[in-house]
């Protein structure tokens, strides 16, 4: 079955032969280079915004630390040396000095690198809700900077007229060491 071609079947074969090495060598290629590039461009414009995220909370932390100093004229309070407990059972007796009673707790101090923690867990009574907001406060005023991070006041004195306000409170004191405590306590606890 040799069938000649004729001249306008040649040239239609001709055309899709040209259309298919087209399809397959140009628009093939152009297109998955331009879906890649396209992807490309969508991880680019996602790493600018956490760039700029980044760019803005460094912005806000660095405003945020030049009030401090602009508040304290360029003399920022730092943390307090360890082993300052004293110095806290001093602050907080004087701060506690009106109560009816109190009870202070320490938990173990945490250590990492310079900086230690220890966590206060206090508890105290007193007359009325003015007395325990102005306790509060002085803590929270406090030049030792504590972190307060639970506090529940409890004013008894709406049931009962011998009633007393309880309040509590679980905050935080950090203190700097000048050593990294981190490695110490690590080779301390090791068996």
């Amino acid at each position: 079955m040799n069938k000649k071609v004729s001249k306008r079947e040649f040239i239609l074969l001709a055309i899709l032969i040209l259309i298919c090495v087209y399809y397959f060598l140009v628009h093939l290629p152009v297109t998955n280079e331009m879906n890649q590039l396209a992807a490309e461009q969508t991880d680019v414009e996602t790493q600018i915004d956490e760039a700029t995220n980044r760019l803005l909370v460094k912005n806000s932390m660095q405003k945020e630390i030049d009030a401090v100093y602009a508040e304290s004229n360029g003399n920022p309070d730092i943390l307090p040396e360890y082993n300052n407990a004293n110095q806290v059972m001093v602050e907080l007796n004087s701060i506690l000095a009106d109560c009816e009673s109190y009870n202070i707790t320490f938990d173990d101090e945490q250590y990492e690198d310079h900086v230690v923690r220890r966590t206060i867990k206090l508890e105290f009574f007193t007359t009325d809700y003015a007395d325990a907001k102005m306790i509060v406060q002085a803590i929270h005023r406090s030049s030792l900077q504590y972190l307060i991070q639970d506090l529940s006041i409890n004013d008894k004195t709406l049931e009962d007229a011998d009633g007393q306000v309880n309040t509590n409170i679980v905050m935080t004191c950090f203190e700097y060491s000048s050593e990294d405590l981190t490695k110490a306590t690590e080779t301390t606890d090791a068996p």
